[in-house]
C-alpha cells in the first residue's frame, strides 16, 4: 500500500502542469516607459543567512516602446550576512523586439559558510554541521519564439565549488571529491509563457517550462548526471484586485550530481521558511499556492502555503513525510508604471521560519 500511495503522490505532482493549459490569456495595450531604475538597500532575514544587508539595483526596460514587447529586467545585487557570507549576483530576463527572442541569465559568486545535514528527507537535526566554500554559479540560456507564447532554446550551466573547509570527520568528506569540483553542462529547454509581466503576473495567464540538462566530462564536468526540471504556474482572477497563483515545481536527476546541485528544498520563492538545502536528494516535488489582494493604492497582502519533499525513490514518498510551508506577507508597489512589487514575506515550516525582502512575486 505504501508503494501505491507514493506513486499516487508522484503522479499528482507530475500531471499537475497539464491543467495549466486550461487557463486563457489576456492582453494589455497600456503604453510603458523605456527604462526604470530602482536602487534600494537590501535587508532581511532568511534561515540560511540570518540577518543580511546590502544593496540591489533593479533595471526594467523595453527594447521596443510598444504594447507588444514584454518588459525586460536586470538585477545587480550585493549582500553580506550575519553568518559572514558574501553574495554578488547578476541576473537578467531580456525580451527582444516583438518578443521574437528571449535571453535569461543568473550568475553569482558566493563566499558562503552554510549548514549541511546530509542527504535524504529524514535527516536529523543532530546531523547539522557547518562548512565553508567559494562558489561560482553561471546559468544562461537563449530562446527563440516558434509560436505564440511558445519558445525553445539552449543554454549552459556551470558550478565550481572550491576552497571547502570542514571538519575531518564531516559527512561531506564521504561524498565524491569531498564536495569539490566543477559541474558543467548543456541545457535544452522549452516554455510557454502568456504572462505580460513575469515580475507581477496577471490573472488568466500561465507559464509552463520543461528543461533537460546534460552534465558530462565532454563539457569539462567532474560529475556525470542528467536532470529534468518542470515548472508550471497559472494565475486566476477571483475578484477585483484579487488573484490566486499556483505553482508546481519538480526536479528529477539521474546519475550522481554534486551535493549542491541535488534537488534542494527551500528558497525565498520555493517552499519559503526552509533553510535552503535543509533537505536534499536526487529528486524533488512541490506544490504551492498564494492568494494576493491589493488593499489600498500601492499596498497589498498575500497569504501562501505549500507542500513538497525530496526523495531518492518513489517509495520514499509518503503523505506523513511531506514538508509544509505557510505564511503571509505585505506588498508595496515600488514601481507603479511597470507594476512591480517589493514583497516582504514571513514563512513558517517544519520547525523553522524565514523573513524575506525581495523584488517581484515569488512565482
Amino acid at each position: 500500500m505504501t508503494r501505491y500511495k507514493s506513486r499516487l503522490i508522484l503522479l499528482v505532482f507530475i500531471c499537475f502542469p497539464l491543467f495549466s493549459f486550461a487557463i486563457n490569456t489576456e492582453k494589455d495595450s497600456t503604453k510603458t516607459r523605456k527604462l526604470g531604475v530602482l536602487p534600494v538597500p537590501a535587508f532581511g532575514y532568511a534561515p540560511e543567512t540570518r540577518a543580511y544587508i546590502g544593496a540591489v539595483c533593479l533595471f526594467t526596460f523595453h527594447l521596443k516602446h510598444d504594447s507588444i514587447t514584454r518588459i525586460s529586467s536586470a538585477k545587480l545585487e550585493f549582500n553580506y550576512t550575519q553568518n559572514k557570507q558574501m553574495i554578488i549576483s547578476a541576473a537578467w530576463s531580456v525580451w527582444s523586439r516583438n518578443n521574437d527572442f528571449f535571453f535569461k541569465g543568473d550568475n553569482s559568486f558566493q563566499k558562503f559558510p552554510e549548514n549541511y545535514w546530509g542527504i535524504g528527507n529524514s535527516t536529523a537535526e543532530i546531523n547539522k554541521e557547518l562548512y565553508s566554500a567559494n562558489r561560482i554559479e553561471l546559468d544562461n540560456a537563449f530562446y527563440k519564439k516558434f509560436a505564440q507564447n511558445f519558445y525553445a532554446g539552449i543554454g549552459c550551466r556551470f558550478q565550481n565549488i572550491s576552497a571547502m573547509k570542514y571538519e575531518d570527520n564531516s559527512n561531506l568528506s564521504k561524498i565524491k571529491n569531498g564536495g569539490r569540483g566543477i559541474a558543467s553542462g548543456v541545457i535544452l529547454s522549452t516554455f510557454f509563457d502568456s504572462r505580460k509581466n513575469p515580475l507581477n503576473p496577471e490573472g488568466k495567464s500561465k507559464y509552463l517550462a520543461v528543461s533537460f540538462s546534460f552534465f558530462d566530462k565532454l563539457f569539462g564536468s567532474n560529475f556525470m548526471f542528467n536532470r529534468i526540471e518542470t515548472d508550471a504556474r497559472f494565475y486566476i482572477n477571483t475578484g477585483k484586485k484579487q488573484l490566486i497563483a499556483i505553482q508546481n515545481h519538480n526536479i528529477f536527476n539521474s546519475g550522481l550530481p554534486p551535493f549542491r546541485m541535488m534537488a534542494l528544498l527551500g528558497s525565498d520563492s520555493d517552499m519559503r521558511g526552509f533553510y535552503r538545502g535543509r533537505y536534499r536528494d536526487i529528486n524533488y516535488i512541490s506544490l504551492q499556492t498564494e492568494y494576493r489582494l491589493t488593499i489600498y493604492r500601492r499596498w497589498g497582502i498575500a497569504v501562501f502555503a505549500g507542500l513538497g519533499d525530496v526523495f531518492l525513490k518513489t517509495t520514499d514518498l509518503a503523505f506523513s513525510k511531506l514538508k509544509y510551508s505557510a505564511g503571509a506577507g505585505m506588498r508595496f508597489k515600488i514601481d507603479r508604471k511597470e507594476n512591480i512589487n517589493l514583497r516582504l514575506d514571513y514563512a513558517i515550516s517544519n520547525n523553522t521560519s524565514g523573513f524575506y525582502v525581495v523584488f517581484g512575486e515569488a512565482f
